[in-house]
C-alpha cells in the first residue's frame, strides 16, 4: 500500500487524498491508497443513504489512463 503523494508529489491533490481518516466534508477528497502497482483504492467507510442506499464519494484520480474495475 503506497500514498498516492509517493507516486505523484507535486501535486497538491495527491496530498489531501492521505487523511489518516474519512473526512464528511463534502468539498474534500476521500482517503485513498495504491495497492500495489494497479489498484487505486478508496474505501468506503461512512453509513450510505437509508432512503437510497447509495454514498457520494468525492476521489482525486491522477493524471494517466485508468480502467474501471467493474465497468472497464
Amino acid at each position: 500500500m503506497t500514498p498516492l503523494y509517493y507516486e505523484w508529489p507535486t501535486l497538491d491533490g495527491a496530498y489531501e487524498t492521505g487523511a489518516p481518516y474519512p473526512n464528511t466534508d463534502s468539498s474534500s477528497f476521500a482517503s485513498q491508497y495504491l495497492f500495489g502497482n494497479d489498484l487505486l483504492v478508496a474505501p468506503v467507510v461512512t453509513p450510505s443513504n437509508k432512503t437510497t442506499g447509495l454514498i457520494e464519494l468525492r476521489i482525486w484520480i491522477p493524471p494517466g489512463v485508468w480502467i474501471g474495475l467493474l465497468d472497464g
